[in-house]
């Protein structure tokens, strides 16, 4: 079990990182670190991994081209951000524009065979683009002509 001179050690060692000690508490930690080995191990122990991750924190290579690399990846990302944003849309007017091709397809194509849309014909008379009044009944009986 640690001695409380010990345990007071271990929490100034760690506030000393923090905060400027007193000259009081610097006495101390100079004392206890000349009489107590397992301390002093303890606290050179502490330093050399501390010193490993800062030495490992700072020494990181990086590549020569990371930075076009993270900024190629935030533009991508921000182009499909506005795909998804616009497909919906863009999606609907394909879908609108295969209707009203489908609707003008429909209603343009001749009903039969050798027929053209919209002349009504009867058995017996020719289609004929000029207006024929002769062909005309309206439900009246014939006059002499």
């Amino acid at each position: 079990m640690k001695s409380l001179g010990c345990r007071r050690f271990g929490r100034l060692l760690n506030e000393a990182s923090d905060r400027e000690m007193t000259p009081r508490e610097s006495a101390f930690l100079d004392r206890h670190r000349e009489s107590c080995e397992p301390c002093r191990m303890e606290e050179e122990a502490a330093t050399a991994s501390l010193n490993l991750l800062r030495g490992a924190f700072f020494d990181a290579d990086v590549a020569p081209s990371f930075d076009r690399r993270v900024v190629r990846r935030a533009q991508v990302a921000i182009v499909r951000d506005s795909f998804r944003y616009w497909s919906p849309a863009v999606l609907g007017g394909a879908v609108v524009a295969g209707l009203i091709l489908a609707a003008v397809q429909a209603f343009t194509r001749p009903i039969a065979p050798g027929s053209t849309p919209g002349l009504a014909t009867r058995p017996g008379v020719e289609p004929s683009l000029a207006f024929d009044t002769r062909q005309l009944h309206l439900g009246s009986t014939r006059s002499s002509q």
